[in-house]
């Protein structure tokens, strides 16, 4: 059974997926789980790959940016995750980045402010 906060996040990462469809990205994968952690959306541009870390808040518990949840430690577990995905996909010799998408949801007004931070 999904909590009320996975399935706001879910939400989240659903409006992440539509943005970077429309900018152009292939969806590969989303919620890529490993020992490590998870890697919310994996896409790709260009022939680079891209993690994106996916944060997302709610107007009303809106205290801090949501990309600010994303320190120096969660940073050493996407890349320690990235690096599973890579070797279980026998993925070699191919540039990849780090992205992040920070949602502030708007329930009331059933609206979504987007800042995508394509490299971190």
């Amino acid at each position: 059974m999904k909590t009320e906060k996975r399935k706001f996040g879910d939400f989240g990462e659903r409006i992440a997926c539509n943005f970077l469809i429309k900018k152009g990205y292939k969806i590969i994968e989303t919620n890529f789980f490993c020992k490590y952690g998870e890697l919310d959306i994996i896409v790709s541009k260009n022939n680079e790959l891209f993690f994106v870390e996916v944060k997302t808040r709610s107007i009303k518990d809106y205290v801090n940016y949501p990309e600010n949840a994303v320190d120096y430690f969660k940073k050493i577990k996407l890349q320690r995750t990235a690096e599973v995905y890579l070797n279980k996909k026998r993925i070699k010799s191919i540039f990849y980045s780090f992205s992040v998408i920070a949602i502030i949801i708007d329930m009331n007004n059933k609206m979504a402010k987007i800042k995508f931070f394509e490299r971190v």
